[in-house]
């Protein structure tokens, strides 16, 4: 076609006005936006674009000579990140290009404790902790097989995992230091599971993505150290531990909401 205009429900439609792939490749995820690849007939060039929450973003990826890009195939990795293969025509060559972006730097998070008991989770990969004067050297880890509590040492906390600490000397901060993380894939057992966020906010509302699909509820219990309770809540946000329920054994996604990361 001469002119193309595609769909996405609420998001405004994205108009190609030169010839382009009759079989763009559209890969989604539950939280992932659209990402299309697709041959621009007029330029002779292979590109790609994005919707990045207020507008389409669209990247050359191959403009030398005409590349005549027809049979692209797109796939995204577990950080979002776009895989092209596509048949350069001018040369006669099945080509690869990826999208290479430098990952933050390492990032300090401060995670504030209320006095008594927190629920809490690191955010980071590699994390390294300091611990404030005022809370306790004992941290709990839930394990789901024994339904009981285990103690686990400062300085083995694991990313993606749930724990509780103890900040007996009143309100104080901890300080978590690591590399930037915005997806996970957990192994949860059927029943309650404590599970941890990632650097962004994750959103519960749609079914999480876990395989077998269906595993897990939407609501997660966060505890409030104030009221001593637990409160449902939809969303997961770096720190902060949580509940959540299986009904079977199961394999968890989580990634932040800019982001998706694919269950192969």
């Amino acid at each position: 076609m001469r002119s193309g205009t595609v769909m996405f429900g609420k998001i405004p439609p994205l108009t190609v006005k030169s010839m382009w792939d009759p079989i763009p490749r559209l890969p989604l995820t539950q939280r992932a936006p659209p990402h299309i690849s697709y041959y621009d007939y007029t330029k002779g060039d292979l590109k790609y674009t994005s919707w990045n929450g207020t507008a389409w973003e669209i990247t050359a990826v191959d403009s030398v000579d005409n590349v005549g890009g027809k049979y692209t195939s797109l796939a995204l990795d577990s950080t979002g990140a776009p895989h092209i293969s596509y048949f350069d025509k001018t040369n006669g060559n099945l080509k690869y290009a990826r999208m290479v972006t430098p990952l933050p730097p390492v990032l300090s998070y401060d995670i504030p404790l209320s006095a008594g008991w927190n629920m809490i989770s690191v955010p980071v990969t590699g994390p390294v902790l300091t611990k404030p004067a005022g809370m306790m050297d004992t941290v709990y880890g839930y394990d789901p097989l024994g339904r009981t509590y285990a103690q686990v040492d400062l300085d083995a906390l694991e990313p993606g995992v749930g724990y509780w600490v103890s900040a007996t000397g009143g309100a104080c901060t901890l300080t978590v230091n690591g590399s930037y993380m915005n997806c996970y894939e957990a192994n949860l057992c059927s029943g309650w599971n404590m599970i941890g966020a990632v650097c962004g906010n994750t959103s519960f509302t749609s079914p999480p993505e876990t395989v077998p699909a269906g595993s897990v509820q939407n609501s997660l219990y966060a505890y409030r150290p104030a009221s001593g309770t637990y409160v449902s809540t939809a969303t997961l946000t770096p720190g902060t531990g949580y509940w959540a329920s299986a009904t079977q054994n199961c394999l968890l996604n989580v990634s932040a909401d800019a982001c998706g990361c694919i269950l192969m």
